[in-house]
C-alpha cells in the first residue's frame, strides 16, 4: 500500500482546524526534509493568525464576523491542500518523512511502483487572466501529483525552474509576466523518485 497525505479538513471544527494548521506549520518550519515549502510557511502562518483572530471576535461581530471567519477558513483549507501536494511530492512513499510534516496519513490504493511514463499530449495555452497559462497533459497511470515547471526563456543547463504542484493533469499557472517568453515542462510524481519530464514547450505569455 502507498502512504498518502490526508487532505480532508472539512471534518475539523473551527478551533480544531486552527490547532491542526498550527501543528503542521510547527512541523514544517525548519524541517530539513522539506526545504522549500509551496506555499511558504510564513504565508500560511499569516492566514492562521487572521483566522484565529476572526474566531476570537465571533461573539462581537455577528453575522458579518461569521462570513469573514468562513472566508478565512476556506482560504486556509486551500493553502493546506496545496502544501499537502508539495509534502506528498517531496516525501514520496517514505512514511516517516510524510509523518514529520504534521499531516495525517491515509492508505492509498496500491499502484505502479516503477518509473512513471513520460507525459504525453502536454500543451500550454493562454490562461483566463493576463500573466497566466493553462498547462495540460494526458493523465499518467500511477501519478498522485503532477509537477509543472517554468523558467524564463531561453533555458540552458543552469536554468532556474519554478515548481507548481497540482493534483490534476491540468493546472492554471499564474504570476507570470505578460509579454515575456517562458519555457514549460511537466512530470508525474508517484512512488518512484525518478522524474521523467515532458519535452519543453516555449511560448510567450499574454
Amino acid at each position: 500500500m502507498i502512504a498518502k497525505v490526508a487532505t480532508s479538513f472539512g471534518r475539523y471544527s473551527d478551533g480544531s482546524l486552527a490547532e491542526k494548521a498550527q501543528h503542521i506549520i510547527n512541523s514544517m518550519d525548519g524541517n530539513a526534509a522539506y526545504p522549500t515549502p509551496v506555499p511558504a510557511i510564513t504565508d500560511i502562518q499569516s492566514l492562521v493568525d487572521s483566522y484565529v483572530t476572526a474566531l476570537a471576535n465571533l461573539g462581537n461581530t455577528g453575522k458579518q464576523g461569521t462570513l469573514i471567519k468562513d472566508q478565512f477558513r476556506e482560504s486556509l483549507e486551500e493553502l493546506l491542500n496545496t502544501l499537502a501536494l508539495y509534502v506528498q511530492a517531496t516525501g514520496g512513499s517514505n512514511i516517516v518523512t510524510l509523518q514529520s510534516s504534521g499531516y495525517d496519513l491515509q492508505k492509498g490504493k496500491s499502484g505502479p511502483i516503477g518509473v512513471l511514463a513520460k507525459p504525453t499530449n502536454f500543451g500550454i495555452e493562454p490562461g483566463p487572466t493576463s500573466g497566466s497559462v493553462k498547462g495540460s497533459l494526458d493523465a499518467i497511470d500511477g501519478a498522485n501529483t503532477y509537477l509543472f515547471q517554468y523558467a524564463e526563456a531561453p533555458v540552458n543547463s543552469s536554468a532556474i525552474w519554478q515548481n507548481v504542484y497540482s493534483s490534476k493533469s491540468s493546472h492554471i499557472i499564474t504570476g507570470l509576466t505578460s509579454g515575456k517568453e517562458y519555457a514549460f515542462r511537466v512530470c508525474g510524481i508517484g512512488t518512484n523518485p525518478t522524474l521523467v519530464f515532458s519535452d519543453v514547450i516555449t511560448t510567450y505569455v499574454l
